[in-house]
């Protein structure tokens, strides 16, 4: 199961990203923990994409039952980045990096790239078990 949002990369967006993937995560009938869980990932990386991106952000959520995980993926794009996320994922400091924390103790995996016109970090989570239906 796959869905994509974009949405303009500025604070006052953060929750409707945000409540797309709520909305996502219980049609995809992940457990509440797994929920509550993924949705601090996404908060936290659409909400680095406000505050330090470029024009827009775009949310992909990929969810691969078989595996058992949840890929998790922002990336911001168009214009020049509003600030530099000096912070790598791993060298995290109090200014910048408590978000990236906050996502690297709950995710399995999290990298980024970044180019001249775009910022992508991914975080992969590993979902504990689907609801019945």
């Amino acid at each position: 199961m796959y869905s994509v949002i974009a949405a303009p990369a500025c604070e006052r967006h953060v929750s409707t990203v945000r409540r797309h993937a709520a909305a996502c995560l219980h049609a995809w009938c992940l457990a509440k923990d797994d929920q509550h869980c993924s949705l601090l990932i996404v908060g936290e990386l659409a909400g680095n994409a406000a505050v330090h991106g470029r024009d827009t952000m775009t949310l992909g959520l990929a969810l691969a039952a078989a595996d058992r995980t949840l890929c998790i993926q922002v990336t911001d794009y168009g214009g020049p980045p509003r600030a530099t996320l000096r912070a790598s994922l791993d060298d995290l400091d109090e200014e910048f990096g408590r978000g990236l924390g906050i996502v690297c103790s709950l995710a399995q995996s999290v990298d980024s790239i970044t180019t001249v016109n775009s910022t992508q970090v991914r975080a992969i989570y590993r979902i504990e078990a689907l609801r019945a239906t």
